[in-house]
């Protein structure tokens, strides 16, 4: 992942970037427990967030709304706290590999 979207078309990265913006919006502030628990439970979903948190030159916008999603979503659950912990464990886990 690393913010890259492959081949991904312009249409699809606006998507993109308007699910994240929801995504920021929805949690909101002050947060609600109620989304942050929706999007730790939805497949993928903090991931997909953290993945978007790297720069991408095609839509610089991306970052700025997965870091406020991001953010919101940690803001007084420490089960979010906690998932993000454990994913960035795995990512770096899986660097560590690759390397050897």
């Amino acid at each position: 992942s690393g913010g890259s979207s492959g081949g991904a078309s312009v249409d699809t990265l606006m998507a993109e970037r308007e699910a994240m913006r929801l995504v920021a919006l929805m949690v909101g502030s002050p947060p609600c427990p109620a989304v942050q628990h929706r999007v730790r439970a939805l497949p993928g979903g903090l991931r997909a967030i953290l993945a978007r948190t790297a720069v991408d030159e095609r839509l610089p916008q991306m970052r700025e709304w997965a870091n406020l999603a991001l953010k919101a979503l940690v803001d007084g659950c420490e089960a979010n706290v906690a998932a993000v912990a454990e994913i960035e464990r795995e990512a770096l886990a899986a660097v560590s590999v690759s390397q050897e």
